[in-house]
């Protein structure tokens, strides 16, 4: 076990055996060594148990940790709990991560001194690499800055991989234990409370895309059903209450931001006659035209928006 890491690299592992050797040999490669790997094997009933056994006896970096199968929020808060680095990140067991992704990051948060360091992705599908928040400039935010980037999703995206955390922001403020999509609920807080934030587009990170993917980003627009979006509307109605609270000056595009969400699902609910998703809808358009006035007159209401709103609120 590595005595005294810098960094501490967490994996949730669930039922992934066609994926977690690559994902392991991916950070078991990386040019910067100075970490730890911890993998939380969360309840797994094939192979990957096994093959991160092996690799756990093999290699002094990893720690491995089982514990009965539970939703993300639990599995990673279990790997905080043993993590001992400065600085955090997480990868997903059915990706992987490029030789020098924690190398590129380290430094940025180090030469910026950042709370946190952000690289592009891209996504893979069947073999093919999409670009995914890919681009050459290097952008310093502060809070304000960077919970409006978190929101606008122009340079990164909301899950945890391609981002390194102090340390110090996890001390209170803990992954939701409740709910199938941990991130929505959590990850913008960090930004809120991060000093400074440094994100640099150069891809070093693969998103997989796959049937089993349990990713909200991996389902098409036809198959969205209403637990779903009942997790999003609480989680973004929740988020929008919490920066008004801690950022009064973003609170304007966080409302925003939460309305244009419901609006482009009441647009998909609308094209793909998704007829299950109708108590839904009425809380859209219910929502909506209660806001409507603040929603309308919005500096950030796009052209597209704004005829969606006249085609099913006005």
């Amino acid at each position: 076990m590595e005595r005294n890491p810098e960094i501490s690299i967490i994996m949730i592992s669930h039922n992934r055996e066609q994926f977690i050797v690559r994902a392991m040999d991916s950070i078991l490669g990386q040019t910067f060594q100075n970490f730890e790997f911890i993998i939380v094997d969360n309840g797994s009933t094939d192979n990957s148990k096994v093959l991160a056994n092996a690799y756990a006896q093999r290699n002094q970096k990893i720690k491995l940790i089982h514990i009965p199968e539970s939703l993300i929020g639990t599995a990673r808060n279990a790997g905080l709990d043993h993590a001992v680095g400065n600085y955090i990140t997480f990868i997903d067991d059915d990706d992987y991560a490029y030789p020098e992704m924690i190398a590129f990051l380290y430094h940025n948060i180090r030469t910026e001194n950042a709370d946190i360091s952000l690289c592009g992705s891209y996504r893979t599908f069947e073999g093919k690499n999409r670009p995914y928040f890919i681009y050459d400039e290097k952008y310093v935010f502060d809070a304000e800055g960077a919970t409006k980037e978190y929101l606008t999703r122009k340079l990164w995206n909301a899950p945890l991989p391609t981002k390194l955390l102090k340390r110090e922001l996890f001390e209170n403020i803990r992954f939701l234990e409740t709910g199938l999509y941990d991130d929505i609920h959590v990850a913008y807080r960090y930004f809120i409370h991060a000093k400074k934030v440094v994100a640099e587009g150069k891809p070093l990170y693969s998103f997989t895309d796959h049937d089993g993917n349990h990713s909200s980003a991996a389902i098409s627009d036809d198959q969205l059903y209403p637990e779903l979006l009942e997790e999003y509307f609480g989680a973004f109605r929740e988020r929008t209450q919490y920066i008004e609270r801690h950022l009064p000056n973003v609170g304007a595009y966080a409302r925003y931001s939460e309305w244009s969400y419901m609006l482009s699902m009441c647009n998909k609910i609308h094209i793909h006659h998704l007829t299950n998703c109708n108590e839904q809808l009425s809380h859209i358009e219910e929502t909506l035209t209660k806001h409507l006035q603040e929603f309308s007159d919005s500096p950030y209401l796009k052209d597209f928006e704004a005829k969606w709103l006249k085609k099913y609120i006005i």
